[in-house]
């Protein structure tokens, strides 16, 4: 079992709650996002940080690809 990834999905208006999720290396996550539109999102562990492509913005299902070696990892949308 790998290091856990931080996830920070920003919105873009203040009437929506930033999420800041925490999963598994490997792991699938899902956000509610409503009428929300997502600004930004960041995958985050000790060893860098990632992101989905702007196309993924739109999305609410999210899993993360990361690899050790080299480091790297991959937002994708399922």
């Amino acid at each position: 079992m790998g290091e856990p990834i931080k996830v920070d999905i920003i919105y873009k208006t203040y009437l929506c709650r930033d999420d800041h999720p925490t999963i598994a290396t490997g792991g699938t996550f899902s956000v509610q996002t409503g009428a929300c539109m997502i600004e930004s999102m960041t995958a985050s562990w000790s060893g860098g940080k990632c992101g989905p492509g702007v196309r993924a913005l739109g999305a609410s299902d999210f899993d993360v690809e990361k690899k050790e070696y080299p480091t790297r990892c991959q937002v994708n949308t399922r």
